[in-house]
């Protein structure tokens, strides 16, 4: 059964202490510019969700981070209106995953790790 994160569980940036599990962290990677558009510059900004969660163990614990990963890309890219925000001008698409310490195979066997989900948000011009 995956579990949603409390409404107190999603965050914009580090925090000092780990939360309760699981937690989403929404964090700004790198953006790109390109040629200017009617509004402003062009831009591509990647946007890394972290998915943090525990379990009594480390195939337990990947198995869980695994299909709290799907539902993140299922909700943010197939759910309607598909690859772009709700009223916004951005797309987005999702453009790789990075597992965590617990698809390690040397790893230490611990009860929290992280699963990050890359995303591309791009500005677009609405056509007239």
């Amino acid at each position: 059964m995956i579990r949603a994160p409390a409404e107190g569980s999603y965050f914009e940036g580090r925090v000092r202490e780990l939360p309760i599990t699981p937690a989403i962290f929404v964090m700004e990677g790198p953006t790109t510019f390109s040629e200017e558009g009617s509004h402003g510059l062009m831009t591509a900004t990647d946007v890394m969700v972290y998915v943090v969660d525990s379990d009594q163990n480390g195939p337990l614990l990947s198995r869980r981070l695994k299909r709290q990963v799907r539902a993140v890309i299922e909700t943010l890219w197939d759910d309607p209106p598909q690859e772009k925000l709700v009223d916004s001008a951005f797309h987005l698409i999702p453009r790789r995953t990075i597992p965590g310490p617990v698809f390690e195979p040397e790893s230490d066997d611990r009860w929290r790790s992280s699963y990050v989900v890359v995303f591309r948000a791009r500005t677009f011009e609405n056509e007239p």
